[in-house]
């Protein structure tokens, strides 16, 4: 929420924020425990959380005969596709911020600047990814120095004061 009310220009207002992911749970219980407990923290902020899911498929090396599973993030880029359309067509935004480099965003902006004139989506994109997201036309990248500008305190709590997450240290500001 913070980030994007730092990008918004001064005649717009962040209505809502949405995060789109899904738990890596093939990557261990550390990492699944760090982004589970920075989900609770962004609901408590009171960000939209939308989850996907991360699905495997076996994988074989044709030369030595490895095997391996190759997981791959699903339909989190649909649902941002899905939503975003939606929005735009049900007159629920005038200006919406899409914060990606994925080039599949692409059509969906294409969509929605073809069918609703009046509606602007405007691309930031992430730390380092501006060339990436060419496809996109960004109009800004989301810098690492605005990012640690708008990350969680130290210690987040709920609005009765319990811990809900402690940011892990190797996130701290420089």
């Amino acid at each position: 929420m913070k980030l994007s009310k730092t990008i918004v220009r001064d005649y717009q207002t962040v209505i809502s924020v949405n995060y789109y992911s899904a738990f890596a749970k093939h990557r261990g219980e550390d990492p699944l425990r760090r982004h589970q407990a920075y989900v609770r923290a962004l609901k408590q902020s009171g960000v939209r959380v939308v989850m996907g899911v991360f699905k495997g498929s076996p994988q074989r090396c044709k030369t030595c005969g490895a095997r391996w599973t190759k997981y791959e993030e699903k339909e989190s880029d649909v649902r941002i596709v899905a939503d975003i359309v939606s929005h735009a067509l049900l007159d629920k935004f005038d200006d919406a911020m899409l914060i990606s480099a994925d080039s599949d965003m692409a059509p969906a902006k294409e969509h929605i600047d073809l069918n609703t004139p009046n509606k602007n989506i405007f691309v930031v994109a992430p730390p380092g990814r501006f060339g990436h997201a060419r496809d996109l036309n960004p109009i800004i990248e989301a810098t690492k120095g605005r990012i640690a500008k708008s990350l969680f305190p130290e210690v987040f709590t709920s609005n009765d004061g319990q811990v809900i997450v402690r940011r892990p240290s190797q996130y701290d500001p420089p």
